[in-house]
């Protein structure tokens, strides 16, 4: 498969793609804490979520920890970055296609 393939394949995912992550209402925010917690966020801090999809983990990372700063979601499916909340500060990465 293809750079576009893999893409396009995300593309069409975009809609139903936190379906696939969310195992029950508490998991979000389990896993959220989690990552949180692995990288000693402070509200301080200015991250990044590298392939952050739809921002599913960042909105909830950025809300629990209380970051000062908007937490930058970089990602190269646009229809990805079209599902974001708000708070989250999108980034389109053209390097998928080099």
């Amino acid at each position: 498969m293809d750079r576009r393939e893999v893409l396009g394949h995300y593309e069409g995912l975009a809609a139903e793609f936190d379906e696939h992550w969310v195992y029950g209402p508490d998991y979000i925010p389990w896993m959220s804490a989690r990552i949180a917690e692995a990288l000693s966020l402070s509200p301080a801090d200015r991250v990044a979520d590298i392939g952050s999809g739809t921002g599913l983990f960042a909105r909830e990372i950025a809300r629990s920890v209380g970051l000062t700063y908007p937490l930058l979601c970089v990602e190269p499916s646009a229809a990805m970055l079209r599902r974001l909340f708000a708070d989250l500060a999108p980034v389109l990465s053209a390097e998928f296609y080099r």
